[in-house]
């Protein structure tokens, strides 16, 4: 089975060699393509502002806009703390044990501290399929494959329906696909190629696999899974066609050694912070119920190419219809299909369908008791990770498999060979090439037609504007309680992002919110919770609820109280009206010290003490206030 193309050391061919100077037109062409691909899914974004416009502002995208300045901030003062108490304050956020991407937050800080975090957050959205394309561009062409063919696997790894999806929701970690790419071929590198020294290609290892700890390392948990599984079937099968294995294994072991010293070294300190640090998380961070339905069925590859969601929600952005994040069409599988009988040896082909078979058993849950998905559910720092995640490797063996069947299909049906050794052209010839380079075209055409109208179907991800009420840019050094309350509605962090972070919130936005509570302040969380997700006429506000409030906020360290409306010009895209928050605060607190358009504020004194009503009172004065919550305080007032 084993095929020469994934053993022998002539990579690149000498006809390669003697076209090098169109690979660089080549590359240009592909980038230009996967450029357009990152403007195309930011276009809103580019349209609309891009400094002040991003995808899902009341969801998880704020919580990057938020880490993007972060990391600015801490680029720019020489000091970059993995924990912190600006959120969830006072006990504390761990950066690296979360998905905070500190890994594009400073590198790219200079864009954060010219035009600000949201700009930042879309300009690497809009960078992310160019990097991502070329990058598994860069990796097939190692291995020789026709260029329109991988040209085709580079776009579809940069922006398949899964990338689009989680574009959605800014998820950074996953829409950046660099590092998967250049691994699998800095390995051919060190394995099969043998070309540079292994302490380099180790030193290019150790780079990549620093870098992706700070995208992502559920990402990184995941190629470690399935690198070790690829390597040693790859070193396996070199090792038997050398001449020499201990020589092999010699230069493996260099170049894995360096990499692996140089990655402990340098994470020695961030891995113990996101595993055993202040703040990290739980050993379960999800609730048990997700594992139960959140699963990817074998039909939804080819079929369903959009679900439509009922309602618009903050999980997925301003869109009520997405794509299906595993939608690949039927034209992929007729072109992998197709490689198999052009060239069914290859050992190659046969690799990456095992890695397709692997990542659609993981994706697919728990759906089967043998599955391997099973071991990892069970495994530490595997089973925290959701089962769709694992579509990414079905995408990239598909990537590998379509690009390469494709190709040699081409190979098998051109005669190419026979123009190199000198055979006249004749119209046979010319009737051989039309005919290959035809079925190649027709095979890439049906690859990548169902993708696009996906994705045409769908649109760019729909965005909103985040403007922070005036008052956040004017206090400085407080402890906020912000309603809508960020563990439901994450606008506050951009808002206090885009003035700089110059106040610690309380509450945040991740799997933290699942973190137990002292009984007052867990009554104090649930109470802003229902607020925050309930009309005003459906909220009474219990005498109970009240005090917890008040104890909440003084172990808090609570300096200021926010409510912000929805109806005002300074809003949260998804909240209810404030309504229910000011008349809360307001039996709570007193009257607000500070008002503004769309936004109430309590400044918090020992003498920051309101008049407790009784639950009918409440929902009388929330029902009468309806949309305007200036109409809560004076009925609650005149209640007393």
């Amino acid at each position: 089975m084993s095929s020469p193309s994934l053993l022998n050391t002539e990579v690149p061919t000498d006809t390669q060699r003697r076209h090098r100077g169109s690979s660089l037109w080549w590359y240009l062409s592909a980038g230009a393509l996967y450029l357009v691909l990152g403007i195309w899914s930011t276009a809103h974004a580019w349209t609309q502002g891009v400094t002040d416009h991003l995808v899902s502002p009341s969801g998880d995208a704020s919580l990057f806009v938020w880490s993007l300045q972060y990391a600015a901030n801490g680029v720019a003062h020489l000091s970059l703390p993995f924990n912190t108490s600006l959120l969830f304050h006072p006990y504390g956020f761990n950066m690296v044990a979360n998905t905070t991407s500190l890994g594009i937050g400073v590198p790219l800080a200079p864009i954060t501290w010219i035009w600000g975090p949201i700009a930042t957050l879309n300009v690497a959205l809009t960078l992310a399929p160019l990097g991502s394309g070329l990058a598994m561009l860069y990796a097939l062409r190692r291995h020789g494959i026709w260029w329109p063919a991988a040209i085709l696997s580079g776009a579809i790894w940069a922006q398949s329906p899964y990338v689009l999806y989680a574009q959605t929701s800014a998820w950074l970690m996953v829409v950046v696909l660099v590092v998967a790419p250049l691994l699998w071929a800095l390995f051919h590198e060190l394995v099969v190629v043998r070309r540079r020294s292994p302490i380099w290609v180790g030193v290019g290892i150790a780079a990549l696999l620093i870098w992706q700890f700070f995208l992502g390392t559920e990402a990184l948990a995941i190629m470690g899974v399935v690198g070790a599984m690829v390597g040693v079937a790859v070193l396996i099968a070199q090792l038997r066609s050398v001449v020499d294995p201990l020589v092999l294994i010699r230069r493996v072991a260099i170049g894995l050694g360096t990499a692996l010293v140089i990655t402990l070294v340098v994470l020695a300190w961030p891995l113990w912070c996101a595993l055993a640090g202040a703040n990290h998380l739980a050993d379960w961070i999800w609730p048990a119920q997700l594992f139960l339905f959140d699963q990817t069925k074998p039909l939804q590859y080819v079929r369903n190419p959009t679900v439509t969601i009922s309602g618009l929600t903050i999980y997925n952005g301003l869109n009520t219809i997405l794509p299906n994040q595993a939608y690949l069409g039927p034209g992929v599988v007729l072109g992998i299909v197709a490689g198999w009988f052009a060239r069914w040896r290859d050992a190659r082909l046969w690799l990456s369908c095992s890695i397709i078979v692997f990542g659609f058993l993981m994706a697919e849950g728990g759906a089967f008791w043998w599955s391997p998905w099973q071991l990892a559910f069970h495994a530490p720092l595997l089973h925290n990770i959701l089962s769709p995640r694992w579509i990414i490797v079905v995408i990239f063996g598909v990537c590998f498999a379509l690009s390469l069947s494709i190709s040699n299909l081409v190979t098998r049906l051109h005669p190419h060979g026979e123009h190199r050794r000198g055979i006249h052209q004749t119209s046979t010839h010319v009737t051989r090439s039309s005919m290959a380079l035809g079925m190649g075209a027709l095979l890439l055409i049906l690859a990548a037609l169902p993708i696009a109208l996906c994705e045409a179907k769908v649109g760019p991800p729909q965005v909103g504007a985040s403007s922070p009420p005036s008052w956040f840019a004017t206090h400085h050094g407080g402890v906020l309680l912000v309603s809508p309350f960020p563990e439901v509605y994450a606008n506050a962090l951009a808002w206090e992002a885009q003035t700089g972070i110059h106040n610690a919130l309380v509450g945040g936005w991740g799997p933290e919110t699942f973190n137990q509570l002292p009984s007052d302040q867990a009554t104090t969380q649930s109470t802003l919770q229902v607020i925050a997700r309930t009309p005003a006429n459906q909220v009474s506000v219990t005498p109970s609820q009240v005090t917890s409030l008040r104890q909440a906020a003084l172990a808090w360290g609570v300096t200021d109280v926010m409510a912000a409306s929805p109806g005002g010009s300074n809003t949260s895209v998804w909240g209810q009206p404030a309504t229910s928050a000011v008349g809360y605060f307001t039996e709570a607190f007193g009257p607000p010290t500070s008002v503004g358009p769309g936004w109430w504020v309590w400044h918090l004194t020992p003498r920051s003490v309101g008049a407790i009503v009784t639950p009918s009172v409440s929902l009388s004065c929330n029902t009468l206030a309806g949309d305007d919550p200036s109409k809560v305080i004076p009925c609650l007032t005149l209640a007393r």
